[in-house]
């Protein structure tokens, strides 16, 4: 019989904290799935407020869990009291399971006497490892409740046991990996992702189903009518800028099996027949359309092609980030960093968006960064996230006052340019230009445009979300 390797779904989360009158945050997620979770706030058994837990937050990130937070609004006053004492729950609700009524964090819980057996359950979990928590497990009645706790106990206290190791930095590198023997060609359990040569983890299906952009037999006259409305939109989008006196600049950013198909474990044309049939048509715009994959592909050139993205992410590498923003700058007139920037592995270890799709438990690479004294650091003056939880919506903006070029860049984009770090774009682009802004958008918001009153405006977009032509 196969085994299943993935752990038994199961939510779980806390209710972190109340922020007066009646704000609650905290955060859920579905172990061992992917649907997102509904957080339920009931007094007395009548529902308050409802939301999904999709926020993204920089602690949950830190342990691999996902953009799991959330935020509830209530629109009446809310007490500690009244969540310590149960006559207020906040539930997490997910299809096909019980609803899992959310702990409260320590701080909104009450101090309570202490109780004989307190001491040595504490006792027992410190000095808990890996073996002693299989024990548990193995001895807990079949269908209990322990029994789950412990499966949820089993896959969080992994989780940290890894996570603490990956994070002493006091310890070299060979010490904190380990490299495993694992067949190419496997799929994440969701589907979403496939391990590819060396290591290699890709996007391969998912909600934007990645891998139907390479079909066996491609035909570029299938795509023809994506072509033409991407061409018409850039087109307009460029002409109302030209009448605005606003500089434009259009950016598509290829998949990573686009650039190093070599390492995918199929045989696929790239790039897709629509991102191909893109850089032709688009060429007509002269130096306002940049080629992403033109400009990766130089840096293989230089022998470093598989230094443009992060092995165990989506996303583009520190350096690959940089060479975009780069090449947007140089295209704007802007004068280069000097010196260029070197990367380099420097102590840090990072994890993927990939990577928990696969095992549950973290997984880390060394990550080749830019010597960050030799940067400057750009202050983060917006951090706004979207109105209903989601990411479309969201609103940031840099500043620097050295940035010799000046200015101000709007920039209409998605998750490859929003990290407040070197693996995105707009912090990079913020290395040139005095000020930086980011909305999470598809299309060119005109509303944002005039509320920021750019210089120039920015169009990011990758190759993954092209089959759906933005309205503006």
């Amino acid at each position: 019989m196969p085994i299943d390797p993935s752990p038994t779904p199961g939510l779980i989360g806390m209710v972190d904290v109340l922020t007066p009158p009646g704000t609650v945050h905290g955060w859920a997620r579905l172990q061992g799935g992917e649907a997102v979770v509904t957080v339920i706030l009931r007094r007395g058994g009548a529902e308050l407020g409802r939301t999904p837990a999709e926020l993204p937050r920089p602690d949950l990130a830190q342990h691999q869990l996902g953009d799991c937070a959330f935020r509830l609004d209530l629109p009446e006053p809310l007490t500690a009291a009244e969540l310590a004492s149960g006559q207020v729950t906040v539930s997490a609700e997910a299809p096909g399971l019980a609803p899992v009524v959310l702990p409260l964090s320590p701080s909104l819980r009450p101090p309570e006497a202490s109780r004989p057996a307190a001491a040595a359950v504490v006792a027992a979990l410190e000095a808990m490892d890996a073996h002693a928590l299989a024990e548990w497990r193995l001895a807990a009645p079949h269908g209990g409740m322990a029994e789950h706790m412990l499966q949820v106990m089993t896959t969080a206290f992994a989780s940290a046991w890894a996570q603490r190791g990956l994070l002493d930095e006091s310890r070299p590198e060979e010490e904190r990996i380990a490299w495993l023997p694992l067949p190419v060609g496997l799929v994440s359990g969701d589907g979403a992702a496939m391990l590819g040569k060396g290591g290699w983890l890709f996007l391969t299906g998912g909600p934007n189903r990645v891998l139907d952009l390479f079909p066996p037999v491609a035909s570029p006259a299938s795509e023809a009518a994506n072509v033409a409305a991407w061409a018409t939109l850039c087109r307009a989008r460029q002409e109302v800028c030209a009448q605005r006196r606003i500089g434009f600049r259009q950016l598509i950013i290829p998949e990573k099996l686009s650039l190093l198909p070599d390492y995918l474990p199929l045989a696929v044309e790239t790039p897709s027949c629509l991102l191909a049939g893109l850089e032709a048509e688009l060429a007509g715009l002269g130096g306002a359309y940049l080629s992403g994959l033109d400009l990766l592909r130089e840096g293989g050139k230089e022998g470093r092609r598989e230094a443009m993205y992060r092995r165990l992410d989506s996303h583009l590498s520190p350096e690959g980030a940089w060479r975009l923003a780069a090449s947007v700058a140089a295209s704007l007139g802007l004068p280069p960093l000097d010196p260029a920037p070197e990367f380099l592995p420097r102590g840090r270890l990072g994890g993927g968006d990939l990577t928990l799709r696969f095992f549950g438990v973290p997984m880390a690479e060394p990550v080749a960064e830019a010597e960050a004294a030799a940067l400057a650091r750009p202050e983060l003056v917006l951090d706004a996230p979207a109105p209903q939880g989601a990411h479309l919506g969201t609103r940031r903006a840099w500043r620097n006052a050295a940035a010799k070029g000046g200015g101000r860049l709007l920039v209409c984009g998605n998750s490859f340019a929003a990290p407040d770090g070197q693996e995105g774009l707009c912090w990079w682009l913020a290395q040139y230009v005095e000020e930086v802004h980011f909305l999470w958008s598809p299309a060119l918001d005109w509303a944002e445009v005039e509320r920021v009153r750019p210089d120039w405006v920015l169009c990011q977009t990758v190759e993954r979300y092209l089959p759906a032509v933005p309205g503006a």
